[in-house]
């Protein structure tokens, strides 16, 4: 992936776990995306419906309810939903640095990409929506799949009060 071999190192497992501030979970995506893997074109804010069923819906009115979703979106999606925004991840610092978790979705159902090594590398317990990976190519921990928005929330919170599990999900990370 080119990323610098001390990649743990920058890690700190105990911000993560000691962050009182919201967001806890933010999601890295452009809304954008392709209708099919070979047709190349283009669909405006594709994945809006995935993410306003984990997200903006999924979340509401529980401690996740600030989650994020940062990427390349219209502007009349940004305006519509306050929680979808235009940042980069390389502008990211501090979020990600508290931030705990993340969802992983894609636009076309069982097209795997990097993204879930690219929230590990960040710190991030990339939680995996129903439509990704469904034949578990990738062969991350079975916990990280998710199966509902309401499965998403009580993985976060079981997560949330038992330190020592989240520790032992993220061995990646320099403890």
């Amino acid at each position: 992936m080119g990323i610098d071999k001390n990649w743990r190192d920058k890690i700190d497992i105990e911000r993560k776990i000691n962050n009182t501030k919201n967001p806890k979970c933010i999601v890295i995506s452009n809304g954008h995306g392709t209708s099919g893997l070979n047709s190349g074109a283009v669909q405006k804010d594709g994945r809006l419906p995935g993410y306003l069923e984990y997200i903006i819906n999924g979340l509401k009115d529980t401690p996740y309810s600030d989650t994020k979703v940062y990427g390349m979106w219209s502007e009349e999606t940004m305006s519509k939903y306050p929680n979808i925004q235009d940042k980069k991840m390389i502008e990211l610092g501090d979020e990600i640095a508290d931030a705990k978790y993340s969802l992983v979705y894609s636009i076309v159902p069982n097209f795997i990409t990097i993204k879930p090594y690219e929230m590990i590398i960040q710190g991030l317990v990339p939680f995996i929506h129903p439509d990704y990976d469904k034949n578990r190519i990738l062969e991350l921990p079975e916990y990280l799949y998710v199966n509902s928005p309401a499965d998403l929330v009580n993985k976060m919170a079981e997560l949330d009060a038992n330190p020592d599990m989240y520790r032992k999900l993220i061995p990646y990370a320099k403890q």
